[in-house]
């Protein structure tokens, strides 16, 4: 079986919890999507000889795989961080998916504007310490960059693009609701 020459890049990024989206402004994370899309099948069943499983979503891909209890508390803790931040997002506009552009500075002043979001951005847990609305806004955004959900459009006005990887949040809330429904 012959595999694409970015097959190690792929597992790197993909193992380490990260997505791969197709509306990337990275090249190479944009590369990487159009490789795993073309040779889909061939990485899914390399991948799972070591026991990744290679997951399609919309427009974006990700591993999953079997979990010890260790690693499944670490999984719902993430979850749990997921569904605050989707929470917060869908606070600040229902309309938000893939290809949305927010920054710092309009999280900020919407929470400025409105004291829900406000008490929300505040009660997010993120890594750092931020007291200043601009300040906990980076560090949420930062969050959801480390995570791979949103990319860096542009440096100097702090634009960050929503990426394809977005839906896999609103997906698992989803399934989330539809079980508790059931």
């Amino acid at each position: 079986m012959d595999f694409p020459a970015q097959t190690a890049d792929i597992f790197e990024r993909l193992s380490r919890g990260l997505f791969i989206s197709a509306n990337s402004l990275d090249r190479e994370q944009a590369e990487l999507f159009r490789v795993i899309d073309a040779h889909f099948e061939t990485l899914e069943t390399y991948f799972a000889t070591i026991r990744f499983r290679l997951e399609r979503g919309d427009d974006f891909f990700y591993f999953s795989r079997e979990r010890t209890p260790s690693q499944l508390e670490d999984k719902i803790e993430r979850l749990y961080r997921y569904i605050d931040w989707l929470d917060f997002l869908k606070a600040y506009d229902p309309a938000l998916g893939p290809g949305y552009r927010l920054s710092p500075e309009q999280i900020a002043l919407r929470c400025q504007q409105t004291p829900c979001l406000s008490r929300k951005l505040s009660d997010l847990p993120l890594r750092g310490t931020a007291t200043q609305r601009i300040d906990r806004a980076r560090l949420f955004l930062r969050s959801l960059e480390r995570a791979s959900f949103l990319e860096l459009e542009n440096e100097a006005q702090e634009v960050y693009l929503v990426l394809n990887a977005f839906s896999y949040l609103e997906a698992l809330i989803q399934q989330i609701e539809l079980s508790q429904d059931a």
